[in-house]
């Protein structure tokens, strides 16, 4: 997920609301875990259910099965500059995230351009929900950033009680908003700490400077995030556009569309329901929708198909 950025990480090498205000428990039932590439996962879900990295923490908490799979999540990270040039970063609930509303087409720019540049719609969307207390906005600069490279910085956060007290009010608010908001806050961080066995976490965003030179007069841009392994320090990533990745997840309850007849069928099985392996899984899937399939394609997949096809009926002669 992470191949774009080269640093030292421990890696392999509601139902009522849906979007509850700030503290408020989110209960879901028939949570599902869903693999593959941006584009081809968040439509399997109902996109009100899909889960934030502070929803994934809480449930790691009790849910061991999930601690260690890397998930994109619900957040919204949204990029502007506003007066005296100042950047800033803009969290948004899922409801109001750009990437999650076109994902199709945010997936397309971030995979050929690195930035998903917001519509005036979304972007709209956006600022109207600062009132609602559903969007975080920070200034970088208040962030205490370390500058990795040209494009990403990050901050830590220390995960024992004596070193997240020292987090900034700026840090303290991205972190909560990231992995649990007041009382969920400390049972986050002791997950990380006496589950995860790591001293600090991280949060990765874009430079300051990139973000001045990106975005677009009077526009924004956005990028997909992500909540790394609880294994590999539980990173978050609001700078995410590695979206076409086929090992990462999302997880929400499943979407249901209305069969022949009129009976309720559930649009696409869940991976972790399809027997075989990872192959299997992505052959279910083309053959589930080949007309998406047939979309997709190109020269150069048919012909490694081609040759794939002539390979497996040469061996079923045998």
């Amino acid at each position: 997920m992470f191949h774009y950025r080269v640093v030292k990480k421990q890696r392999f090498i509601y139902r009522k609301p849906f979007y509850p205000q700030k503290g408020e428990p989110m209960v879901l039932d028939n949570l599902v875990s869903v693999q593959g590439a941006l584009a081809e996962t968040v439509p399997q879900l109902e996109l009100a259910t899909m889960q934030h990295a502070r929803d994934i923490t809480k449930e790691r908490i009790t849910n061991p099965q999930i601690r260690n799979q890397w998930f994109w999540t619900a957040d919204g990270a949204v990029y502007r500059v506003v007066i005296d040039n100042e950047p800033v970063l803009d969290l948004t609930q899922g409801i109001d995230n750009p990437v999650l509303a076109d994902v199709a087409e945010a997936s397309r720019q971030l995979l050929s351009t690195n930035n998903y540049v917001v519509p005036a719609p979304a972007l709209a969307r956006v600022i109207d929900s600062f009132g609602g207390d559903r969007t975080l906005e920070v200034k970088l600069s208040a962030l205490g950033l370390t500058r990795h490279d040209d494009e990403f910085s990050y901050f830590d956060i220390g995960t024992g009680k004596r070193e997240y007290a020292k987090l900034s009010p700026a840090q303290r608010q991205v972190a909560e908003h990231v992995y649990g908001q007041k009382d969920d806050f400390a049972p986050a961080m002791a997950l990380l700490k006496d589950v995860g066995h790591t001293n600090s976490t991280r949060v990765w965003v874009l430079n300051p400077d990139y973000v001045r030179e990106h975005v677009p007069k009077d526009g924004a841009l956005a990028r997909a995030s992500g909540l790394g392994r609880l294994g590999d320090g539980s990173w978050f990533d609001a700078d995410d556009r590695g979206v076409g990745d086929s090992y990462g997840r999302v997880r929400g309850v499943r979407r249901v569309v209305a069969a022949e007849g009129g009976a309720a069928a559930q649009a696409t099985p869940s991976v972790v329901a399809v027997p075989g392996g990872e192959y299997a899984r992505m052959y279910d899937t083309i053959l589930a929708k080949p007309g998406d399939a047939l979309r997709d394609l190109n020269a150069v997949r048919a012909d490694g198909l081609g040759k794939l096809l002539e390979q497996y009926h040469a061996q079923a002669k045998k």
